[in-house]
C-alpha cells in the first residue's frame, strides 16, 4: 500500500515502485514452456486505485506489433500486456494495454463497459514499460451477485486474484 501514487509516464523510475511487490511472469501462455523473454510486474494500491507497472523485456523492439491506437480495440492481437482480475472466481474484468499505450478494459466480455482505466507506455533500449492505474471501485463485483462474496457490500476486498499475460508477436507468434 502506498499514501503517493506513481506518476503515470511510461517509467519505473518513481521512488514509490522501490516499495512494490514483484511478479514475474515465468510460463508461456498456453503453459507449455518457459517464457521466451522476462516480464515483471510491480504492484501496488492506495485507497482508490489499483497500479500496475510492466517491465517487459524485448530484443526485437523494431519488430513489436502495435496496430492499436484507440480505446477497445483488439489489443491482445499486439504486443500487449493483459490483465484479468476479480475477488472471487465467480466474475473478472479484463485490462490491456499495448506499447503505444492504447488500452482496453472489458466486464465479463462487454467492452462497452467503461472502468476509469489509465496508463502510460515507453518503448526503450530492449525493453518497454506499462504503467496502469485502476479504480478499485470499478472492479467490485457487478450488482446482482451473491452479497456474501468480497466486496459485494461495496468494501474493497483485502484479497485479489490475478492472472498476468503477456502476448509477443515479434517472433511470428505468441
Amino acid at each position: 500500500e502506498t499514501d503517493t501514487p506513481p506518476v503515470l509516464d511510461g517509467s519505473l523510475s518513481d521512488d514509490v515502485w522501490k516499495k512494490s511487490e514483484v511478479v514475474r511472469i515465468t510460463r508461456t501462455l498456453d503453459g507449455s514452456g518457459a517464457a521466451s523473454q522476462p516480464t515483471e510486474v510491480r504492484l501496488l494500491r492506495d485507497g482508490t486505485n489499483l497500479y500496475l507497472g510492466f517491465r517487459i523485456i524485448e530484443p526485437f523492439i523494431q519488430k513489436m506489433k502495435a496496430a492499436c491506437k484507440g480505446h477497445d480495440e483488439g489489443l491482445w492481437a499486439d504486443d500487449s500486456v493483459e490483465i484479468f482480475i476479480g475477488a472471487v472466481n465467480e466474475w473478472c474484468y479484463q485490462f490491456i494495454v499495448n506499447s503505444n499505450g492504447a488500452t482496453f478494459d472489458a466486464s465479463g466480455g462487454n467492452k462497452k463497459w467503461e472502468s476509469g482505466l489509465k496508463a502510460a507506455a515507453k518503448t526503450g533500449k530492449g525493453e518497454w514499460i506499462a504503467e496502469l492505474s485502476i479504480p478499485l471501485k470499478s472492479i467490485l463485483p457487478p450488482k446482482g451477485v451473491d452479497k456474501s462474496l468480497p466486496g459485494a457490500d461495496g468494501t474493497i476486498p483485502v484479497h485479489w486474484i490475478a492472472n498476468f499475460n503477456r502476448n509477443r508477436y515479434t517472433r511470428g507468434k505468441w
